[in-house]
């Protein structure tokens, strides 16, 4: 007797998901930029001497670019590493709160604010979400 389902790597979901974080990220951070918008913030950051504008593709690309990287590392590394599936958690939430200080750079406090408020929601979705979506 053969059997046509396809054979099973396990009862953890793939990396697909994980997928919807990375909506939820761009779909939070996007918002978050309109009501800064809203708040006739001035969305500039300065970086080494060089005033750079945030607008909605910078913003997408920031909020896909961490999000997917750690789906990927967690996908792959925590089937095989015990320790990292416990300290995963902490560990990005420390790397969220160390990345606060990249706000410094705001030009206004609006934009700080807002700015901060992206941050943590990429590194809520890191450390809470991708673990709950992945199952383990």
């Amino acid at each position: 007797m053969s059997s046509t389902a396809a054979p099973r790597t396990g009862d953890r979901p793939g990396i697909v998901a994980a997928a919807p974080l990375l909506v939820v990220s761009v779909v939070a951070n996007l918002s978050l930029l309109a009501i800064a918008t809203l708040l006739d913030a001035a969305r500039t950051v300065v970086n080494a001497g060089t005033q750079m504008s945030v607008g909605v593709v910078e913003v997408a690309v920031a909020s896909v670019v961490p999000l997917g990287l750690a789906i990927a590392a967690y996908a792959m590394l925590a089937p095989r590493i015990v320790a990292l599936r416990r300290a995963w958690a902490p560990a990005v939430v420390v790397l969220t709160v160390l990345s606060l200080g990249a706000v410094l750079g705001a030009t206004d406090l609006t934009t700080g604010l807002v700015l901060g408020t992206m941050h943590l929601v990429v590194g809520g979705l890191a450390a809470f979400g991708i673990p709950a979506r992945l199952g383990r």
